[in-house]
């Protein structure tokens, strides 16, 4: 019986690898983006990402994402 139920899952797992495959790939492809937007916003905020961080940079920055800034502003125009 627990040899049946080992073969069934192995099936099971091997048939499910590809679809689960094709998804970390469609999850990837959509990420690019995500990380481009990221590092724009890093080198626009000051840093670099190439170089090494150096203690002269400003860490008091502001780096609240856009929807949140976007969430605050309409909150303080609301209240």
């Amino acid at each position: 019986m627990a040899g049946l139920i080992t073969v069934m899952a192995t099936i099971w797992l091997l048939s499910l690898l590809p679809f689960l495959l094709l998804a970390a790939l469609v999850l990837s492809i959509t990420l690019i983006p995500v990380t481009r937007r990221l590092r724009r916003d890093m080198e626009k905020a000051g840093y670099n990402v190439d170089e090494p961080w150096r203690s002269n940079q400003r860490r008091d920055l502001n780096i609240t994402p856009w929807h949140r800034q976007l969430r605050n502003i309409w909150r303080d125009f609301s209240s």
